[in-house]
């Protein structure tokens, strides 16, 4: 991943707007600080993203 802009910034981290070099597209990154209470957030949001 390239980073090419910043999209945002909250309590939980930063959104990256990067260029993946396999697919040769955008996608948006959300970078979350190294704290377990933002990983777990972090696990609930990608299971609710999964489905």
């Amino acid at each position: 991943y390239v980073v090419k802009d910043m999209l945002g910034q909250g309590t939980f981290g930063q959104v990256v707007k990067c260029w993946h070099l396999e697919t040769n597209s955008f996608v948006a990154v959300k970078i979350i600080k190294n704290q377990p209470a933002y990983y777990h957030q972090a696990l609930v949001e990608v299971s609710i993203l999964a489905t």
